[in-house]
């Protein structure tokens, strides 16, 4: 870990003698780190920094195509000097495992698609996976870019990281292929996935569920073998990794809105100079707004999308029944996590209207 800071610092320091070649840095200047000109870091003659970056998202998903356009603004505004190289579609491996390798330092930074994956460390974070806590995408903005959001992140940087913001996964939606899924008690005996996470299978044992934990990336297959009948996620999730073709019914039911941390290994983002460090929280930020956006604009047209490629798309039928069904998930986690589980929920809360 150390030789491999040492390492970044050394090429960013003689990049840094090599701008002053062409004109005379300033004289507070920190001596170990790139200087960055005019907004952008010069790379000129010095080996690039690179960034290994991995997630689970197919190629068309909004993290995905967004990511594309931070990591050629990052390498733009560097000046070549700071590149982030891609792994996505779970190709170093499932979430919790490139979680891990962040963690680690084995990978840079990760992507993930929920808060969750950072559970098995601290499982107050399992706040997020409540049925219900957010109504509206407004609302869960303000939570995630407040006072909300700063606590989640010190629950997940506890963990040797380092949370730059929040991108979105989006509210997720139920499909199967047995049967509609109109009311809580369609769901009774149906075969379903859920995350390795301790509220998504209290959520499917509410209902009356069979549950198999499966990780994403081997979800299409797990659906076309029919090991399972069904699967929650959201609409940009179902289109983009085409579910449609293992699944026949699909409830609007906007049961959980999950974020999509942007997280880095504290100890490598620490070895970054300070204005590396600006310019990469400067991109995932704008990469956040950017995001969110495109998300909202495929789920918005995700409807008729699968409507057309075959699915049944259905409203739930009575909302409340819903959030009386699922309400014992909100019992076990004050249950479990006390006064701090409330601390959280109330911070969440305190922009619901």
């Amino acid at each position: 870990m150390k030789k491999y800071i040492v390492r970044i610092l050394c090429s960013l320091l003689c990049l840094s003698l090599l701008a002053g070649c062409a004109s005379k840095p300033p004289a507070d200047a920190p001596s170990d780190s790139a200087s960055l000109s005019n907004g952008s870091v010069s790379s000129d003659g010095a080996e690039p920094l690179t960034i290994k970056l991995a997630h689970s998202f197919a190629p068309t998903h909004p993290v995905s195509v967004i990511l594309e356009q931070v990591a050629q603004q990052v390498n733009e505004d560097s000046g070549g000097a700071v590149t982030l190289d891609v792994y996505g579609a779970g190709a170093l491996g499932s979430n919790s495992e490139i979680a891990q390798q962040m963690i680690s330092g084995e990978i840079d930074a990760v992507i993930s698609g929920a808060c969750d994956n950072y559970a098995s460390f601290n499982p107050l974070i399992y706040v997020e996976d409540l049925p219900f806590l957010f109504s509206d995408y407004e609302t869960a903005y303000a939570a995630y870019d407040g006072a909300y959001g700063d606590a989640l992140k010190g629950l997940i940087d506890e963990q040797g990281c380092h949370t730059v913001c929040f991108w979105e996964n989006g509210f997720r939606q139920v499909s199967n292929n047995v049967r509609p899924v109109i009311s809580p008690s369609d769901m009774s005996g149906l075969k379903m996935r859920a995350a390795n996470a301790t509220l998504f299978i209290k959520f499917f044992e509410c209902l009356d569920c069979t549950v198999t934990m499966i990780d994403q990336t081997e979800l299409f297959s797990a659906m076309q073998q029919g090991m399972v009948d069904g699967q929650e996620n959201p609409l940009t999730m179902i289109l983009a990794s085409s579910y449609y073709e293992v699944q026949k019914y699909c409830t609007l039911t906007n049961h959980i809105y999950l974020s999509c941390p942007v997280v880095f290994n504290a100890d490598l983002w620490a070895g970054y100079p300070a204005d590396v460090q600006e310019l990469l929280t400067k991109a995932f930020t704008q990469g956040r707004d950017d995001q969110r956006a495109y998300s909202r604009e495929m789920t918005s047209s995700a409807v008729e999308e699968l409507r057309e490629k075959g699915m049944q798309v259905d409203e739930v039928g009575n909302f409340n029944d819903w959030v009386d069904a699922l309400s014992p998930v909100w019992d076990y986690y004050k249950a479990e996590y006390g006064a701090d589980g409330e601390a959280l929920i109330d911070l969440a809360l305190q922009f619901t209207k």
